[in-house]
């Protein structure tokens, strides 16, 4: 198994389990970078709500950003499998026939959650941070 990504962030995803609460912070560990979340809804023990935070660089260079709640901020579900938290994807609903088959061109009308999970990113629930790595 080859490990990729700056070492703060793969250090942050082997964090222990921690059970999450409403207004919790979250982080998105990605490659180098990382982003805001906080828990909005707690649906069940394995899957929360969580919404994006806004964010506001103070000092790019230093590393230095602040995060507020923002209600109209892009949410998510994080479900706990595997032994982490991984986003839950979604699947596209198309417009359909009497007989159940697409209508050809394609019409996405909706989605609805899919029985994928992603990748497994690093998502650390307790904290909330944004970075974006300067040597970009």
């Amino acid at each position: 198994m080859s490990i990729h990504g700056s070492i703060q962030n793969r250090m942050m995803e082997r964090l222990p389990k921690i059970k999450p609460e409403v207004g919790m912070g979250v982080t998105e560990c990605l490659w180098s970078d990382r982003h805001a979340w906080e828990i909005i809804k707690i649906i069940n023990e394995k899957r929360i709500l969580i919404r994006r935070m806004g964010h506001k660089c103070k000092d790019y260079y230093g590393g230095d950003w602040e995060v507020f709640p923002d209600p109209d901020g892009k949410t998510a579900i994080l479900v706990w499998r595997y032994g982490r938290w991984r986003e839950l994807l979604w699947k596209d609903v198309y417009k359909t026939d009497e007989n159940g088959e697409p209508i050809r061109p394609l019409e996405v009308i909706g989605q609805v959650p899919g029985r994928k999970l992603g990748r497994g990113a690093g998502w650390h629930i307790g904290h909330a941070d944004e970075y974006e790595d300067p040597s970009f």
